[in-house]
């Protein structure tokens, strides 16, 4: 179990160690937050003799959206956005249809409007010709000229005949019977539960047999033969034209097929993109499926997202020297060496999760944020962001406001034996350390 105060004690020596302001020419000034949108297609059981069904599922982020400002009385709308999402479907590169979503959001207040997790979730359930599919998809913002465009390809599957589909990431708590979709383009979370449900016709028996590969070799990562954890029936997605709370399935007593659980053992994966093999063997019949799949991060904090804001934020417990090498050649060898550093400082080496490095960069984001000024976007560059990254959030504060002082901010850490004082004598907003 990850150790907050070990942490603690793990930066303490690198406090002073560099303290030198946003350097470097490839170093990009801002956390690129936001515009975040996902889509899916899941061919599952149908109930529909003689036509295969396909959800489209689709997920925005608030903060791909523009809101604005309504002058509703009722709290949680004060502030609203709207989505709407269009697929122009091709079968054989023949147009055969467009289908269209749309969706309003409300919020109870702007910092709701700019999370970057919370979302809208959007389903269309369509009933096709069993077949290969490709289409385009269009999401605007309905209040600004944002928009996303996208590639659709699925084979829609008909589960009256014997076979099975392309498994499906699915989260199933152990707190509820209920079964979700992951729902992050088809991706598997990182570092977490990871079971895929696969379709499957009516009485389908097999011996199944899994492969992941890295994206471009040969050699398996991993070769096993597993067997269903669970074999639900009669279940399938909400058939739904507008926003949905999350993609659950629910019963469904006349579903033609079933679906199988795997729990997959894939927490020791780093993420990226990866092939997966999957082999049915019946008797003689081996049925198989290849695919290209993810290994996802959803909350992978942003600051990790482009490698010269993480190496910059880095600066904190590195010395210069030590900063100034592992900013050395290519975008892929900074990231060799950062994964090198942050593998050697990993409190629980056996899984591919690094408490530590990960608490960091969250104090990052948040220090982002929570300390910006007028003068100054990036919050990590003030003295407060310093100590937030460095100790965590204060275990009391003391502010003080005098008509005849400058603010003062006062942050104690008791545990540590650690008091930081902040003033804002030039009165911009930036409160400097004067005293710990």
């Amino acid at each position: 179990m990850f150790d907050i105060r070990r942490f603690v004690l793990f930066l303490l020596p690198y406090a002073v160690c560099f303290t030198a302001t946003l350097s470097g020419q490839n170093a990009d000034p801002h956390i690129r937050y936001g515009n975040l949108l996902y889509y899916e297609a899941v061919s599952g059981p149908s109930d529909s003799a003689g036509l295969a069904r396909v959800d489209l599922l689709f997920r925005v982020s608030h903060d791909f959206m523009v809101f604005e400002k309504t002058t509703s009385i009722v709290p949680d709308s004060a502030f609203r956005a709207a989505i709407d999402i269009s697929i122009n479907l091709k079968r054989d590169d023949i147009f055969i249809a467009s289908y269209y979503l749309t969706a309003a959001v409300a919020a109870r207040a702007y910092e709701e409007t700019e999370r970057r997790d919370r979302f809208v979730l959007l389903q269309r359930s369509l009933y096709l010709k069993p077949g290969r599919y490709s289409g385009l998809v269009l999401a605007s913002d309905k209040t600004s000229s944002r928009e996303f465009r996208g590639e659709l390809s699925f084979e829609a599957k008909d589960y009256t005949t014997p076979g099975f589909g392309n498994p499906v990431p699915v989260e199933h708590r152990t707190d509820d019977a209920a079964i979700r979709l992951f729902g992050f383009r088809a991706s598997f979370p990182f570092a977490g539960p990871t079971i895929a449900a696969i379709p499957v016709s009516d009485g389908y028996d097999a011996e199944w047999h899994f492969k992941l590969f890295n994206e471009q070799s040969t050699i398996p990562l991993f070769d096993d033969v597993l067997q269903p954890s669970r074999r639900p029936r009669h279940v399938m997605l909400p058939a739904a034209s507008g926003q949905v709370e999350s993609f659950v399935m629910l019963p469904c007593t006349d579903c033609i097929g079933a679906w199988l659980l795997f729990e997959l053992p894939l927490e020791k994966y780093d993420i990226g993109t990866y092939r997966m093999q999957i082999l049915a063997k019946r008797g003689e019949r081996i049925d198989s499926v290849n695919f290209t799949t993810e290994i996802f991060w959803r909350d992978m904090p942003y600051s990790m997202r482009n490698i010269d804001f993480a190496l910059d934020a880095m600066r904190y417990i590195l010395t210069k020297e030590q900063l100034s090498r592992m900013r050395e050649g290519d975008a892929e060898q900074k990231r060799s060496a950062f994964r090198r550093y942050w593998k050697e400082r990993d409190p629980t080496p056996e899984v591919e999760y690094n408490e530590m490095m990960t608490e960091y960069f969250r104090r990052v984001d948040k220090a982002y944020y929570m300390f910006q000024t007028l003068f100054e976007r990036n919050g990590v560059n003030t003295d407060r962001g310093k100590v937030y990254i460095l100790f965590g959030p204060p275990e009391d504060t003391q502010r003080i406001l005098a008509a005849d002082q400058p603010a003062t901010e006062i942050w104690y850490y008791p545990s540590l034996d650690k008091t930081f004082r902040f003033v804002d004598r030039s009165k911009d907003g930036n409160l400097r350390l004067v005293e710990e």
